[in-house]
């Protein structure tokens, strides 16, 4: 709260032992004087343990404002000790010098020395001498231009006057606090200024304007993320919550409670925890919702049990008394109202002591225990008289008459003590005048302040009012527009029926395009039919040649391996048309990966061998489920790519390797030209040229064809290359569940089993078959394309599509095999 060196406190508290431990004898010249220079001076950087045994020798040292703000930081050590008397020592002390040159520091720390002393007057009840030591403290400090420490003084004279009942001075000085504080910008001093003010208009009865100070106070936090921290927000909250309850507005009390409890759990304050707990408690206990009341009560009770805050058990025990009074367990109340009592007086606090007596007359008049609550009744009056507690006399003197009329043993003593209550409420009346005129200051004030909300609110609908009218007239200048685009249309419509008849010609002409549109799809139509029919054609001399070198004649293998070449090219053009059309069907079994690509190598041996290319093929044991045929020309095809990229007597390698327990990676790897960054990706598109001498020297149909396979059993294929580093080609297979069925295309090892009730229905497909060679594929196609796949049974669909795939690789021993099954 003050403007101090607080991180210097730990230094006073081993200065109140008041002599040094250390013989060494200190000069002004000693290196630990200019360091407690500094940290009176608040330029420390460490903590100054240290220092401690030499700090009695060093005082002789220090300039007057040093040693003035020393005793003040010890003083305020005895003062936030609650050690009033040995504070006022100290603080006294200090005020030797205030006659003496004192910078700006000094005559702050005078100044909060002052404050100290009004402070700890306050707290022993001497208000008068406490004003006067704040007024001196104002003196210094507006000589300083010091406003943060006015705020606070400000803010501490409100208190003090208004605990001497003094509501008019206490309102006064808020307002002045409260000014203060907006001009250094102390907003936690604003609230604070906002909750003295609350205070007096809820002692005049003003709950509803003592609430709204609340409600500013709570938005000052909330308005800072910084404000919302601190512990003062969950003192504020419970507040509020307290008023709402006060004024019956139960539910936003139960909010405003609830609320103050999560930022406490946040905090992790157990203090406030087990306080707004027992708020909670006596609130649930108003509301008649027992059950809450009891589980909030006793989890106060437990808290403030093992921690001891004395004062909030106080009231805690005061609460649960209440509680148990409120369902008849009358005893259990007593009980609690006696535990309150007796730390009331344990702590020694006037107030605490008079109000649990009071709260126990109160239990012991509703049991219609008469005597005890007379006999208590006029210990608390006792009590309070000579107190300056008109308020409180006045309240006893009429429940004692009340007490003893209801006895029925002393009317005499009920009548004397309600005509006691009569004189004194005559007194309190005659002193409530000057609070009434408060009263009504202060409601004025809000009446004023709500005024001007209420002009702010007319302003606002003034200017909404405003914003209707201009639209209004918005609207009618719209409607005028929209006239002027309809009479525009009009125009635009005749205009459009004038070009009406030239845009019917425009038609003619554009369907008559369309008519040539559609003759060159013919066209194009035609010339892709062609072209599969001349692919076909070609394909069924190649495969002659194909059969006819079936020896072991040099010249002949190699005819056998350009026949099968341009047959695979064909094949190419064939299959990525089939894919383009989605009329490709596959026809998956488990092979083993090794041999496919053992027979893929057999079928470019003599490419090998030409230019003395070296395979790197370890033997693996893994088996695909894919199409042998058409997985094997994949193989070809990417070893044919590498082989003719690769240098005279460059090396190839293939590699394999089980990405998963489904998927096999392998991977071509030659050490050829390369193919630039920028068209890798382009390589599998169909025709593609991209430029670079590896992609423009081939059409891509292989690449297409291979992507087009791959991806059809749902693999993945991808190229990675650097110039003149290279090129690696990878694409991932299905792995089978299963052993392998077949090893090689060149060897089905299956024979569909037919039935010999389909002998007979077969029988003039295969006398057909019988007069065409295996490699007549067009041919073979034509005579099975008289069977309807959708009408025939299954055996004789796969006998259908095994037939098919022997005229397809040209397998004469499997077709002939296979016309002759049963």
């Amino acid at each position: 709260m003050r403007q101090l060196l607080l991180s210097t406190l730990l230094l006073c508290f081993f200065l109140q032992n008041g002599q040094a431990q250390s013989n060494e004898r200190l000069t002004p010249e000693h290196p630990d004087i200019n360091r407690v220079k500094d940290i009176l001076r608040g330029n420390h950087g460490r903590k100054p343990l240290f220092l401690l045994d030499s700090i009695q020798q060093a005082r002789q040292h220090l300039s007057v404002s040093e040693k003035v703000l020393l005793l003040q930081l010890r003083g305020q050590y005895y003062e936030y000790s609650h050690r009033f008397d040995s504070a006022i020592i100290i603080f006294k002390e200090a005020l030797q010098f205030q006659n003496a040159e004192l910078d700006s520091m000094g005559i702050e720390a005078l100044g909060l020395c002052y404050n100290g002393l009004g402070h700890s007057h306050w707290k022993k009840a001497k208000r008068e001498e406490s004003i006067q030591y704040y007024q001196e403290s104002n003196k210094l400090y507006e000589k300083i231009g010091f406003e943060q420490g006015l705020a606070y003084n400000f803010q501490d004279m409100s208190q003090v006057y208004y605990a001497d009942g003094n509501i008019v001075e206490s309102i006064r000085h808020s307002k002045q606090a409260k000014v203060y504080s907006e001009k250094v910008g102390d907003k936690v001093g604003i609230a604070f200024s906002l909750k003295n003010i609350a205070n007096v208009k809820q002692d005049l009865g003003l709950g509803r304007e003592a609430l709204q100070n609340y409600i500013l106070a709570t938005e000052i936090f909330e308005s800072d993320s910084s404000l919302i921290k601190q512990r003062y927000y969950v003192w504020f909250l419970n507040q509020k919550a307290i008023l709402y309850q006060d004024l019956h507005e139960y539910e936003q009390a139960e909010k405003n409670y609830k609320k103050a409890l999560l930022f406490g759990k946040e905090r992790g304050d157990e203090y406030w925890i087990a306080l707004i707990k027992r708020n909670l408690g006596a609130l649930y206990t108003r509301m008649k919702q027992y059950d809450l009341a009891e589980t909030y009560l006793f989890e106060a009770k437990e808290q403030m049990e093992a921690s001891e805050y004395k004062v909030s058990s106080v009231l805690m025990y005061k609460n649960l008394a209440i509680y148990y009074q409120e369902i008849d367990k009358h005893d259990s109340a007593m009980v609690y109202i006696d535990k309150a009592v007796t730390l009331a007086d344990s702590m020694g606090r006037h107030n605490n002591r008079v109000n649990m007596r009071k709260v126990k007359v109160h239990l012991l008049g509703e049991e219609e225990k008469w005597d005890e609550a007379i006999a208590l009744g006029l210990e608390v009056l006792e009590l309070s008289d000579g107190k300056n507690e008109l308020g409180n006399l006045v309240e006893l003197e009429k429940q004692l008459a009340k007490l003893y009329y209801k006895q029925g043993k002393n009317y005499k003593k009920a009548a004397g003590f309600f005509n006691r209550y009569i004189h004194n409420k005559d007194s309190l009346d005659k002193l409530s005048e000057t609070k009434d005129l408060l009263k009504v200051e202060i409601q004025a004030e809000y009446q004023i302040e709500k005024n001007n909300i209420e002009k702010e609110n007319e302003r606002k609908q003034l200017i909404l009012k405003q914003q209707v009218e201009k639209e209004k007239l918005l609207r009618t200048v719209s409607l005028g527009v929209l006239v002027l685009v309809v009479i525009g249309l009009l125009i635009v419509w005749r205009f459009y029926q004038q070009k009406k008849k030239a845009s019917e010609l425009i038609a003619a002409q554009k369907e008559e395009l369309q008519t040539q549109h559609e003759q060159l799809e013919e066209l194009l139509n035609f010339k892709e039919n062609m072209t599969s029919m001349i692919v076909h054609d070609l394909k069924n001399p190649l495969s002659t040649v194909i059969n006819l070198s079936n020896n072991d004649h040099a010249d002949l293998k190699r005819i056998q391996q350009e026949g099968k070449r341009m047959f695979n090219l064909v094949m190419n053009i064939l299959d990525v048309r089939k894919f383009k059309e989605a009329n490709m069907y596959l026809q998956p079994k488990p092979v083993s990966l090794y041999h496919l690509l053992e027979e893929a190598k057999t079928q470019v041996k003599l490419l090998q061998d030409d230019k003395s290319i070296l395979f790197h093929l370890p033997e693996i044991e893994l088996t695909v489920n894919v199409d042998a045929y058409m997985v094997e020309r994949v193989f070809v095809n990417l070893l044919t790519n590498a082989i003719k990229f690769s240098p005279l007597g460059g090396s190839i390698h293939i590699k394999c390797d089980q990405v998963d327990k489904d998927w096999v990676k392998i991977r071509f790897i030659d050490e050829g030209i390369g193919i630039p960054k920028e068209v890798q990706e382009q390589v599998f598109e169909l025709y593609q040229q991209s430029g670079g001498e590896r992609i423009n020297s081939s059409t891509g149909l292989g690449l297409s064809y291979c992507r087009y396979t791959v991806e059809a059993h749902g693999g993945e294929i991808g190229i990675v290359s650097e110039e003149e580093k290279g090129t690696e080609v990878y694409l991932t297979l299905p792995l089978a569940a299963t052993e392998v069925i077949y090893s090689n295309t060149s060897a089905v090892n299956v024979k569909p089993a037919i039935g010999a009730e389909h002998i007979a229905f077969l029988k003039p497909i295969k006398e057909q078959l019988e007069n065409i060679p295996a490699y007549q594929y067009s041919e073979v196609l034509s005579v099975l394309s008289q069977l309807d796949k959708n009408k025939v049974s299954e055996n004789i669909t796969t006998w259908m599509g095994a037939v098919e795939a022997a005229s397809l690789t040209g397998n004469q021993e499997q077709y002939e095999r296979l016309l002759k099954s049963e």
